[in-house]
């Protein structure tokens, strides 16, 4: 085997989503840990046309994040969310970006997500597409606690996903 398809192997173990959750998972408990969580919204009914566009700017907002959070001994989730009304259609939609840790399919802007994300009064606009990213603390344990979640940044339309991660995805 080439040292070149060794690598890529190696890398693709290392940048799945899996390996951010189990680390948190087997972390000791009664430890804090900073989680950051980036939420890609679109909808195949209005962004299906941008999914070739958006493809290479969520891929590397999942590998400049996870490496990130990595170093830093925190984790990162890339949450997906469709808004189509079928959970069939947003999953066929979401599945072009890859994986995801965590996936909210169906009910349009009616379902838990667009409830939590855009409708409680925390500035996150209905738009779509849009990445939010937001942070929170996570204490692992017999009783897992999480503390509130804090958007850092959100990102609305192709361009200012595509512009934030040529600037290499910076957080405050």
């Amino acid at each position: 085997m080439s040292k070149l398809r060794l690598f890529g192997i190696l890398a693709l173990v290392a940048f799945t989503p899996l390996g951010a959750q189990s680390r948190l998972a087997s972390t000791n408990p009664g430890t804090t840990v900073r989680e950051v969580s980036a939420v890609f919204i679109g909808m195949a009914d209005c962004c299906d046309a941008l999914t070739r566009e958006l493809r290479g700017p969520i891929d590397s907002v999942r590998s400049i994040l996870q490496l990130r959070a990595l170093r830093a001994n925190e984790v990162f989730r890339l949450i997906g969310v469709s808004l189509d009304w079928s959970p069939k259609v947003g999953w066929d939609y979401l599945s072009q970006f890859g994986e995801f840790d965590e996936v909210g399919l169906g009910s349009n802007w009616y379902g838990l997500q667009p409830e939590i994300l855009m409708f409680s009064g925390n500035g996150v606009k209905p738009v779509v597409p849009q990445l939010v990213l937001y942070e929170r603390s996570v204490t692992t344990g017999q009783e897992i606690t999480f503390g509130p979640r804090r958007i850092l940044r959100t990102l609305q339309g192709h361009d200012q996903i595509a512009a934030w991660v040529r600037q290499g995805a910076p957080l405050p």
